[in-house]
């Protein structure tokens, strides 16, 4: 189940995807765009930097930074990550589905 954010010109800015477990939701990726100063829109604007995470329920983590010209991957093995899971939200209720406070 994918939840996604846009910036005020229409991007992509942040970017979840959850899994349900049982009665829960478990935050499998995200990613956070920056545009710098581009001034594109929608769809067709190409981020400047992408930040990705992606969380396995067996404490597998691989963060991936993408830069214009670099790339950064890093994987950690035996990693707590009760804290991405959640209840169910209603409707339209995202805040602690989009929370940048996780570990």
């Amino acid at each position: 189940m994918p939840v996604i954010l846009m910036d005020r010109r229409g991007r992509d800015e942040l970017d979840c995807t959850f899994s349900v477990v049982g009665n829960r939701l478990f935050l499998q990726a995200v990613t956070s765009c920056s545009y710098g100063d581009s001034e594109e829109r929608g769809g067709y604007a190409v981020a400047e930097a992408a930040e990705t995470c992606k969380f396995q329920q067996d404490g597998l983590v691989c963060q991936a930074l993408d830069e214009v010209g670099e790339k950064h991957r890093e994987s950690r093995f035996g990693m707590d990550v009760s804290d991405q899971r959640e209840n169910v939200s209603d409707f339209g209720e995202c805040d602690s589905l989009i929370r940048r406070e996780r570990s």
